[in-house]
């Protein structure tokens, strides 16, 4: 008997984790998040339908699972005689993506051909029904894998995520992009990656287009959907893919996704305004280098990220081939691992307390300028920006970027020979501006030579010793 682990939030009753629908009252309860509630269960009255509307070349057996957007069905492929999956759309996406032009999408994404991709044997319409065919593979989801294992080894996961790279790199030499990566479309196959799902997520992209909103369906999910994805941006390109792999990756290291929350908007908001929590931090020995690598792949800025799937799984393969050979490459830690901010403004405000008490101190004592406590005031304004900016810059390396240009001199470093410039700087002018300071300065072209009997220069000279004074 299953536990019970969660709640129907329409009447409350008690459900298996993985329960589709409520035992009581029937409503739909998808455990995937960001999965819309479907209009109606995958009971006997729809799959009796396509069994019937799919009886002159498949046998359907039986419902393997369901999503938001589509139900799995087992089914034998009567012509050939082999075990596939049917994929067949929801009843109310079919009249939405138009039929035709859905086909014809899939159909292109069928022309892939790749070791890490699932192929696509077959696609149709009938009795209204949208569907197409693939293998169906031996073993587990990647999603599967992790509710159990819940982090996996370096090597293994490294060696997944490179799978996936190669995938995505063939597919977008093919213009074709994914949108909708995640562990739950990435099977695992003899302890290999396979891609599955592109013809639908490429499918429903081009073809549902402002409709799809009309049925409450989101292309993607929300722990692995990129911020322009998430904000329907008109120039979603592969690096989405890339940050979704990110956030797998970082799943896969970490034990979780890099952004969490109750709720969907939750997850997004944070994805959109948030930096994870560097790898490192999370699960300590992991290879700087590889938080490297993901902490790029999650950049906001889509520039900024990998520039393409291939790039992305080099710099993988590299992490691979110095974890096999037991060597660790010797690469500088992330640029962005400098001092906390509540260090860096604690210890500024300090000194700049430190230092406007300093100038009083003077101004009374050697009667400085007015206007020298003002430019302390205007220099510490300065210096504050200049933090501000900085700790700006260090995050953007830190997430993997390189500022370039003027942007690239805003260092840590940098920021202290600043301040120290600007005491300089302050001092020079201050004491230029005291006429205290002015007339503690000798003035006197030589140096009185008559001091034996003296104290040098504490007491004024005598007329003889003036005589003799250069």
């Amino acid at each position: 008997m299953t536990s019970a682990t969660r709640a129907c939030p329409a009447c409350s009753t008690p459900l298996p984790e993985k329960a589709q629908f409520c035992f009581q009252c029937g409503r739909a309860t998808p455990t995937e998040p960001g999965v819309p509630m479907r209009m109606a269960a995958t009971g006997e009255i729809e799959v009796t339908r396509v069994r019937g509307a799919l009886a002159d070349r498949y046998k359907v057996e039986r419902v393997l699972g369901e999503g938001g957007m589509a139900t799995v069905y087992l089914a034998e492929d009567l012509k050939h005689h082999r075990k596939v999956a049917v994929k067949v759309m929801r009843p109310e996406l079919a009249a939405t993506l138009g039929t035709d032009r859905f086909l014809r999408e899939v159909e292109i994404a069928a022309r892939l051909s790749h070791p890490h991709i699932l192929p696509l044997y077959d696609s149709g319409e009938a009795n209204g029904l949208l569907y197409y065919v693939m293998p169906y593979a031996e073993g587990e989801t990647l999603q599967a894998k992790l509710r159990r294992e819940s982090q996996l080894g370096v090597e293994e996961a490294v060696t997944l995520a490179r799978e996936v790279c190669e995938a995505l790199a063939y597919a977008h030499e093919h213009s074709i992009i994914h949108r909708d990566i995640k562990p739950a479309n990435i099977l695992l196959s003899g302890g290999h990656a396979l891609v599955a799902d592109f013809g639908i997520a490429r499918a429903v992209g081009t073809s549902g287009g402002e409709a799809l909103t009309q049925t409450g369906i989101a292309i993607g999910t929300p722990h692995y959907m990129s911020p322009e994805q998430a904000t329907a941006g008109r120039d979603v390109d592969g690096r989405t893919d890339l940050y979704a792999l990110g956030c797998i990756l970082y799943e896969m290291l970490a034990g979780e996704p890099p952004f969490t929350g109750p709720n969907a908007q939750t997850i997004m908001a944070r994805s959109m305004t948030e930096l994870p929590r560097p790898l490192t931090a999370t699960r300590p020995g992991l290879p700087p280098q590889l938080d490297q690598i993901v902490s790029r792949a999650l950049v906001k800025s889509p520039a900024d990220r990998w520039a393409t799937a291939k790039a992305m799984g080099d710099a993988l393969r590299g992490i691979l081939d110095s974890t096999r050979s037991g060597a660790t490459a010797a690469a500088p830690p992330p640029a962005g691992e400098g001092p906390s901010p509540l260090l860096v403004w604690g210890l500024f405000g300090l000194a700049s307390v430190g230092a406007l008490a300093a100038v009083a101190r003077l101004r009374a004592q050697w009667g400085l300028p007015v206007w020298a406590f003002g430019l302390a005031a205007v220099l510490l304004a300065i210096g504050a920006a200049v933090l501000v900016t900085t700790g700006r810059i260090e995050q953007r390396r830190r997430a993997g970027s390189t500022p370039t240009g003027v942007l690239g001199l805003f260092t840590w470093r940098n920021a202290v020979a600043g301040g120290g410039a600007a005491l300089v700087l302050w001092a020079l002018l201050a004491s230029a501006g005291s006429p205290a300071i002015r007339r503690a300065v000798p003035r006197t072209k030589g140096r009185c030579r008559s001091t034996r009997d003296r104290k040098a220069l504490s007491e004024p000279c005598s007329m003889k010793s003036l005589i003799s004074c250069a």
